[in-house]
């Protein structure tokens, strides 16, 4: 079964993050969206195309 992680900008500008389809977290700043994603494995190459997914549509989604 992969790996399914979302992250969708609220309107507040802050993140939420869903694994699998249930949210894990909840308001997540964004100065600490990239701390948060670097400590499940996204990081580098992978937070960047999250964060040019969100800048695009406001959701992000990647599958391991």
């Amino acid at each position: 079964m992969p790996n399914i992680y979302e992250v969708v900008r609220r309107q507040d500008r802050s993140f939420d993050l869903l694994h699998n389809g249930e949210l894990e977290q909840s308001s997540i700043p964004d100065r600490w969206l990239e701390d948060e994603l670097s400590k499940r494995g996204i990081c580098g190459r992978e937070y960047r195309d999250v964060r040019n997914q969100l800048d695009d549509s406001g959701k992000a989604k990647l599958s391991f």
